[in-house]
């Protein structure tokens, strides 16, 4: 499977099932105008590729690549406010990819970790390790 592929799994099956639990938060994407809302939580969506290598070995053409990646999703919620909700929205976005194979790509087990306050924002991330094959 492509970068390209990939990248589009990733991206469609966040916005379809994320859409179905939280449909009033915005996410940003990529390279996309984004304006992030005065007082309320959005999510950044990052698709961050890792290390691939050679899994297999098969004739002219056959042979088996593995691409490593990761899902990271930001969560910002306003500061001063508690971290309930950003915690709610990681469990959702989790479940979301925990352990799932979706058109060939395989989403292992997330994490969750807080990160520093930007301003207005209190922000905690969602990894998401990912594989993705390629023959070729």
């Amino acid at each position: 499977m492509s970068f390209a592929a990939t990248a589009a799994t990733i991206r469609q099956r966040f916005a379809t099932e994320f859409a179905l639990v939280r449909a009033t938060v915005p996410v940003a994407y990529a390279n996309r105008q984004f304006t992030p809302p005065d007082n309320s939580e959005w999510v950044r969506l990052n698709i961050i590729e890792g290390a691939s290598n050679l899994a297999g070995i098969g004739g002219v053409g056959a042979n088996l690549y593995r691409n490593n990646g990761v899902v990271a999703a930001q969560i910002f919620v306003p500061v001063a406010v508690g971290d309930g909700l950003a915690y709610e929205i990681a469990d959702d976005i989790a479940a979301i990819f925990r352990g799932k194979l979706v058109s060939g790509v395989h989403f292992r087990s997330p994490a969750t970790a807080p990160a520093e306050p930007d301003g207005a924002w209190y922000q905690r991330n969602v990894n998401i390790p990912f594989r993705a094959d390629l023959i070729g």
